[in-house]
């Protein structure tokens, strides 16, 4: 009966080296498609954020110009004194805005590259690790078939 045991044995072992070296494969290629969308969503969050940037420039040239023309139709001299200091700090607010704006898209960035980066690592480690896998499960199963044929 042990020796009937053998070929199944062998066959059992070279089905599981087998189906881990498949299942590396896959997760390799996972790691793959998922270090490609986190590279997508930190180009994306960039884009965004200059998006939202040149919205906020267009709006402190709007509240600007809108300011201006009412100081002139008030007869109020543009670029000097009060006028200036209130374009001035209306700029400075803004600006300060489109600091943050740029900060936060950057941050986001940088936590979808290190997504990407892990990813990456990942689907090297399963790479590397992958041929050592399947090696031993065959060993496991070439020592089990060894003992199974000296109990014959």
């Amino acid at each position: 009966m042990a020796a009937a045991a053998i070929p199944l044995l062998a066959t059992g072992t070279l089905v599981k080296a087998g189906s881990e070296y498949a299942a590396a494969e896959q997760q390799a290629e996972l790691s793959k498609i998922n270090a490609g969308l986190a590279e997508f969503n930190r180009k994306n969050a960039l884009a965004r954020g200059e998006e939202q940037v040149e919205q906020l420039q267009t709006v402190r040239d709007q509240v600007v110009g809108s300011q201006r023309a009412t100081l002139a139709a008030n007869n109020i001299v543009v670029g000097t004194g009060i006028a200036e200091a209130l374009e001035e700090d209306t700029q400075q607010a803004i600006d300060d805005d489109i600091i943050t704006v740029r900060n936060n898209a950057m941050l986001e960035a940088w936590g979808y590259r290190t997504q990407e980066l892990q990813f990456e690592y990942d689907r090297r480690q399963t790479l590397r690790a992958q041929p050592l896998r399947a090696a031993g499960t065959l060993l496991t199963g070439g020592s089990q078939i060894a003992m199974t044929a000296r109990r014959i």
